[in-house]
């Protein structure tokens, strides 16, 4: 199948996860969904998402990106994408910047979960006058330019 403009929706979100997640992390996802379900609640948790990794042993990262959730990459706390960053706290700006979990994400957002772009870009994209921990781990760049509220 290839995807072109005309391609249906359904189609098109079906095609993203055949493509963009293995086996275990797409039976995770089914079971977090359904345990969710289960309990009443029209979305899972991220208790429901962590549960239902460790059962089919897939990571946790993906399942979560699949169902709406992101690392945040300053505080690591997880965010929920369908709702705005807290006033005040964190900045919240999610874990995306490896190739599994954008297209994890894209699952996400090929069956119409809302997304906050502030949550989808790498924080020192997001935030050039700061540099990421990360990037300051990973180059060895000095100075602590993290915000008050993530230190």
């Amino acid at each position: 199948m290839t995807i072109t403009e005309t391609t249906s929706p359904e189609d098109r979100a079906r095609w993203v996860a055949e493509h963009a997640i293995d086996d275990r992390t797409s039976a995770a996802v089914i079971d977090a969904i359904r345990q969710a379900h289960a309990e009443g609640i029209g979305h899972p948790t991220i208790d429901h998402i962590r549960a239902a990794a460790v059962t089919r042993r897939a990571k946790l990262r993906l399942v979560a990106a699949c169902l709406g959730y992101l690392r945040c990459e300053c505080c690591h706390a997880w965010i929920d994408l369908r709702c705005e960053p807290d006033e005040g706290g964190c900045l919240h700006v999610g874990e995306s910047d490896q190739a599994d979990v954008y297209a994890a994400l894209q699952v996400w957002q090929a069956v119409g979960g809302p997304v906050d772009a502030s949550h989808t870009m790498p924080y020192y994209v997001a935030h050039p006058e700061r540099v990421s921990e990360r990037l300051k781990r990973l180059t060895g760049a000095g100075g602590d330019h993290a915000p008050e509220s993530c230190r």
